[in-house]
């Protein structure tokens, strides 16, 4: 069912899953340039507090299912037969599952609405959305979960395009040509989602048996077991982030919120590389895992301290031309989301770490200790939130997420310290974390806009050509024979 790794193959994949996960954060940033040029500020607020409010209606119908089903595969994956019909039967449960918690979720929605900080005006429009979009989403995760697990990332990327051609035409039609506004804007969602489901549907239509009988219950059961103590992680994410929005509403203004929300979705744009990385090489993890070598430990921390060494200079880049990158997506009316962008970039230097340890304790199936460690995180970003936003806005909260992802990732890697023996690289962490985090404090300090500083722009340029040197002199090149080994796989 699952198609090996070949020489290159590891390539191709990452490739692939790049293209996949490109679509996600570049449709946002599409849609964001779009939207900034129609929407007011309070009017992008309140799309950044319903686009969150898909997020965590998303996670309570999701289950941790995908995560599951991707891990559980591999305990089959020997037996071609026993995994097909695996996948059969945890869709279906899965799919009836769904459908009956949209009545649970949608009176839960209504009961705690005025929580979101965007009023009751519109909420029979927004409602029916929203649960639309959150059963529609979860579906075609499950199915891109599928893909992953099969080793198909042209059919991951496939779906994934679907959807972002799908959402950017929708948004278009709806918002521009039909003056939709904000209603417009969700119900694109609603579209996107929808034909990505369709497309994985007819991908895979020739692979699982989706018209076989039975539910799965069993095989489901399983799969519960393993994902819902990934729910309450899943929900600490959220809070740590996308809830901010609506708690920000309560805090400062919608227009406020508007601002955080395009430098949510600009920050998160450099995540497209480590997460294509991650989606590759999470299969072939468990895999290895299962049959373990001696020097399996060794070579994943090497690939971390490489993985490091290459998007440090990146995510430089990103923060040291935040002004230009604010500008080119949106207009000089957001300029002001420039410092909360530049501090949101190091909270996603932070973030593309967990993974490593994460994949760990999944294979463990210690699931248990990823909502202590994201759950303290967490709390820690809501409390400086609400502590320091309403006098020094939104710049705060962005720092307060920088923070907790931080913590989040000192307390991932000493959880998994007390099981194995990971001798992850913490100290180079530490270490660029700490100068990005003083590069992003210079570069959000008033400059002036448009850029025209003719000096500060050159010092721009020298510390992003250091920050290259530097990675490849003392990380990269001595490990190039490592780096050529996993080319050819």
């Amino acid at each position: 069912m699952s198609t090996t790794f070949q020489p290159r193959g590891r390539v191709v994949a990452v490739i692939l899953y790049a293209a996949a996960n490109v679509q996600p954060r570049l449709t946002s940033a599409i849609l964001a340039m779009i939207y900034a040029r129609v929407f007011s500020l309070s009017e992008f607020g309140v799309y950044g507090v319903l686009v969150s409010l898909t997020v965590i209606l998303g996670i309570v119908a999701d289950l941790g299912l995908p995560s599951a089903i991707l891990r559980n595969y591999y305990d089959r994956h020997d037996d071609p037969k026993s995994a097909a019909t695996y996948l059969s039967s945890v869709l279906r449960g899965s799919r009836l599952l769904a459908l009956c918690m949209i009545p649970a979720i949608g009176l839960a929605l209504y009961l705690m609405w005025d929580l979101a900080g965007i009023g009751r005006a519109l909420i029979w429009y927004f409602l029916p959305i929203l649960l639309g979009v959150s059963y529609f989403d979860r579906s075609s995760e499950i199915l891109a979960a599928i893909c992953r697990a099969i080793e198909r990332p042209d059919f991951h990327a496939i779906g994934r395009t679907m959807q972002g051609l799908a959402s950017i035409a929708a948004g278009v039609v709806l918002v521009v040509v039909f003056d939709g506004g904000v209603v417009g804007a969700m119900v694109g969602l609603l579209v996107s989602r929808s034909v990505a489901s369709v497309a994985y549907l007819f991908l895979l239509s020739k692979t699982i048996a989706f018209g076989s009988k039975g539910a799965g219950w069993a095989e489901l059961r399983g799969c519960l077991a393993f994902g819902l103590p990934l729910v309450p992680n899943q929900i600490a994410a959220w809070l740590r982030q996308p809830a901010l929005r609506p708690l920000l509403a309560h805090i400062v203004s919608l227009s406020q919120v508007g601002l955080f929300s395009l430098a949510s979705s600009v920050a998160s744009l450099p995540l497209i590389l480590s997460s294509a990385v991650d989606f590759a090489l999470s299969p072939v993890y468990f895999r290895r895992r299962v049959s373990m070598t001696p020097d399996f430990r060794a070579k994943i921390v090497t690939f971390a301290e490489i993985q490091l060494a290459v998007l440090f200079p990146v995510w430089m880049f990103a923060i040291l031309f935040c002004s230009n990158i604010v500008h080119a997506f949106a207009s000089g009316r957001f300029h002001e989301a420039v410092p909360t962008c530049a501090a949101l970039f190091c909270a996603a230097f932070a973030r593309l770490q967990h993974p490593f340890f994460i994949r760990q304790i999944e294979f463990l199936r210690n699931t248990w200790v990823m909502p202590l460690v994201t759950g303290s995180g967490t709390a820690l970003a809501i409390v400086l939130t609400l502590t320091l936003a309403g006098q020094y806005g939104i710049i705060a909260s962005a720092w307060a997420v920088t923070l907790s992802d931080a913590a989040i990732l000192f307390g991932l890697a000493w959880a998994v310290g007390r099981r194995e023996n990971v001798d992850y690289p913490m100290g180079m962490s530490f270490l660029l974390l700490v100068i990005l985090a003083i590069a992003a404090i210079w570069s959000g300090m008033g400059e002036p806009f448009p850029l025209i500083a003719v000096p500060r722009l050159a010092a721009k340029i020298a510390i992003f050509g250091f920050s290259v040197l530097a990675s490849g002199t003392i990380w990269i090149w001595p490990r190039r024979e490592f780096i050529e080994r996993l080319v050819r796989g």
